[in-house]
């Protein structure tokens, strides 16, 4: 499941926030550092609301997002982020 990420700059890196996820947030040098940095952030948080038996929240519309007004006026970009595949959890699976 996708969820949409906001970037924008911060301090000459690249933040991300999650507005459907609370307190989900990284940077990154780069942008591409930044959404790579994003998707294992996503994947750690989600992993986290599974292992404490809380429900996954359902993604916003991308169009419908919108950077907090108290970030003030800068400039951000709205994209979708899917949890990466690479994260390696350090919770040993369940047999």
């Amino acid at each position: 499941m996708d969820y949409p990420a906001i970037l924008f700059e911060d301090d000459g890196q690249i933040g991300v926030m999650f507005p459907d996820l609370p307190n989900c947030v990284c940077t990154g040098s780069s942008i591409d550092d930044a959404i790579y940095n994003a998707g294992e952030k996503l994947m750690e948080y989600l992993d986290s609301l599974r292992e404490s038996g809380n429900q996954l929240p359902i993604p916003s519309k991308k169009h419908k997002v919108k950077l907090p007004s108290s970030f003030g006026r800068r400039n951000y970009s709205v994209i979708m982020i899917r949890p990466s595949i690479n994260y390696q959890s350090h919770i040993p699976p369940h047999y």
